[in-house]
């Protein structure tokens, strides 16, 4: 099996997700509160430095899981740095993260 062939049954796996898509773009873009995903993106390359391998922001986005908001930041190569967005709107990076936020 190719690598595309294992990308679109892993994205065809789950029928929720544009569901939790469009849950996740209406927690975390409310229209007084800045983007989180624009707050890990600069956060990570402040904690990594310019030479970091590049997170895309087609493959990069927000996530609820378990009632919990994240910022999942990847690239080709797979997941780069997950923060979890507290209720308090403070990002937190994450060394250790449910495996399920890889699967959306």
């Amino acid at each position: 099996m190719t690598e595309s062939t294992e990308q679109d049954l892993r994205e065809d796996d789950n029928p929720h997700k544009d569901q939790n898509a469009e849950l996740a773009r209406r927690l975390f873009f409310p229209e007084d509160d800045e983007d989180p995903a624009s707050r890990a993106f600069a956060a990570y390359f402040e904690a990594e430095g310019d030479l970091a391998p590049q997170p895309s922001r087609e493959t990069s986005w927000p996530v609820v899981h378990d009632g919990r908001r994240y910022v999942v930041l990847r690239n080709v190569n797979g997941v780069l740095a997950v923060y979890r967005v507290r209720p308090d709107g403070v990002l937190k990076r994450l060394k250790r993260w449910p495996a399920e936020i890889e699967a959306y």
